[in-house]
């Protein structure tokens, strides 16, 4: 087997050359729905390894054999691997990654009550993406793991190479859905679902993995985890939701799916992937609907310029009521329930012309029908927890929220539901399409 291997600073570059050979994955037995770990107990098994492996070259040559063995594909390339110091590793996620545009999302957060006029959203993010064990880059194709000391690879960071060389092998493959996962059109929740495809694929990878190459001592921690990913707890409680969704509930929607139809059920997912947070919850595909128009009938006027428009989906919904004013203890009842009420929504900013610090925030809604708590009483419920000091009055068909600094107006029309937020009612009502 021809391996290479290029000394970059503190990194070690290997490509390794491999063929697929028969899979070992009926040796791991029944796996539990919950956690997609076997269900019954495992004997350590052959050739399993418990420590540190001090050859890397070696190592990370077998990884990429057992991977494509267990998930029962060919590499049509070498992959190229990175090994790096703690420290680099983040330096060089920082310099590859193009950032998204999040102003939109913050200012969504803030007005909601979600997070504090201060965040700073894109240094959240890149601080969270830094501080990950892995990563695996499609352009150029790279897998990029952390490793603490050169020349040793613990068991941690073999299952984080088993884990980066899974999205290698599948972006050779079976291709990954690139558009969906960049959140073409701004459609974020589409994005989310597409993530939780091929992070759950990986994560269910890494868990065969362990169980067929690790020792029971040897295997890691993580694999107990629900949530598998790194969080920072000061982060609101939204964002560190959506970094773990893609792993924690991706996880769960792979597994079901493997569980019923192997490698060729999720062969089937990378065909037709999940559009929609809520088949990922789910495992149910829905019709969106078209969300109704933020746009009231005149534009906000001058003063005001619309700086963008994103996806809000079931999921983010969800870990909304999970946290009314980024309050765990203000939860709703039943948040995921009230959410699964989604069939489409989009937010829709405006910046004040002047300085761009004043925004109007418009999130429009469009509810199923089809669960017992109707879209519109979710969102009441929710902003009333959110700012519990605000002065609420209903009239007809909207709820007015006077927090003082900010006015919220919700308005409901059948499926319509939307919530207008600005510094004004009338703005509020404005923006809200309500009638004023």
């Amino acid at each position: 087997m021809r391996r290479a291997l290029l000394t970059v600073g503190a990194a070690a570059v290997f490509t390794a050359a491999c063929t697929a050979a028969e899979p070992e994955v009926a040796a791991l037995g029944d796996l539990d729905p919950d956690t997609c770990l076997p269900v019954e107990p495992m004997d350590d098994p052959p050739g399993a390894v418990a420590g540190v492996t001090p050859d890397d070259e070696e190592v990370v040559d077998a990884v990429a054999e057992q991977v494509a063995d267990i998930r029962e594909l060919e590499w049509v390339e070498d992959p190229a691997t990175i090994l790096l110091e703690p420290g680099r590793l983040g330096e060089v996620i920082e310099m590859l990654r193009t950032p998204d545009p999040l102003d939109v999302e913050r200012r969504l957060l803030v007005a909601v009550g979600a997070a504090p006029a201060d965040l700073d959203l894109q240094a959240a993010i890149i601080d969270h993406e830094t501080s990950r064990a892995g990563y695996y880059f499609w352009e150029p194709p790279q897998a990029l793991v952390r490793q603490e000391t050169a020349g040793e690879l613990t068991p941690e960071e073999r299952l984080v190479l088993a884990h980066e060389l899974t999205h290698a092998l599948a972006d050779q493959t079976i291709g990954m859905p690139r558009e969906a996962m960049i959140g073409a059109d701004g459609d974020t929740d589409a994005s989310l679902a597409a993530h939780a495809l091929v992070e759950g694929e990986a994560m269910l990878l890494e868990r065969l993995w362990a169980f067929l190459h690790l020792t029971a001592e040897g295997r890691p921690d993580r694999l107990e985890l629900d949530i598998v990913t790194a969080v920072d707890g000061d982060l609101p409680h939204v964002v560190q939701r959506r970094n773990a969704f893609p792993y924690d509930e991706g996880l769960a929607f792979v597994c079901d799916a493997y569980r019923e139809g192997g490698w060729d059920a999720v062969d089937a997912l990378y065909d037709d992937p999940p559009s929609t947070t809520v088949e990922v919850l789910t495992g149910t595909e829905v019709e969106v609907a078209s969300p109704p128009a933020v746009a009231p009938p005149g534009e906000p006027g001058i003063d005001w310029t619309d700086i963008g428009t994103a996806t809000v989906g079931a999921a983010e919904l969800a870990w909304h009521f999970e946290a009314p004013g980024n309050d765990p203890d203000a939860a709703l009842d039943r948040p995921l329930e009230r959410a699964l009420a989604w069939a489409g929504g989009e937010v829709t900013v405006w910046a004040d012309t002047t300085t761009g610090e004043e925004d109007l925030v418009a999130l429009a809604l469009a509810d199923n029908g089809t669960t017992d708590t109707p879209l519109c009483d979710s969102i009441d419920a929710w902003q009333t927890a959110a700012f519990p000091d605000a002065e609420r009055t209903s009239a007809g068909d909207q709820v007015v929220f006077d927090r003082g600094d900010r006015t919220a107006v919700l308005r409901c029309d059948d499926a319509e539901v939307v919530l207008g937020i600005a510094p004004e009612e009338q703005l509020a009502t404005q923006v809200a399409g309500a009638a004023g």
